[in-house]
């Protein structure tokens, strides 16, 4: 068991899920390295996202 607060490292697609879950658990994170990150918002900045992202989850 590890004891104390995490430190969340988020990457390219995992940035805004680490992002969500420091966001929904604010007490459980002690900080949050984002490495390269994409935006919590790319499915609004970047209209072609949506296509382009179910393509890859279908590859």
């Amino acid at each position: 068991m590890v004891e104390g607060r995490p430190v969340l490292a988020g990457d390219s697609i995992g940035g805004p899920y680490a992002m969500t879950y420091a966001e929904q658990y604010p007490a459980g994170v002690a900080e949050m390295v984002l490495l390269d990150s994409t935006t919590p918002r790319q499915f609004d900045a970047i209209p072609a996202y949506p296509m382009q992202y179910a393509m890859m989850r279908r590859a």
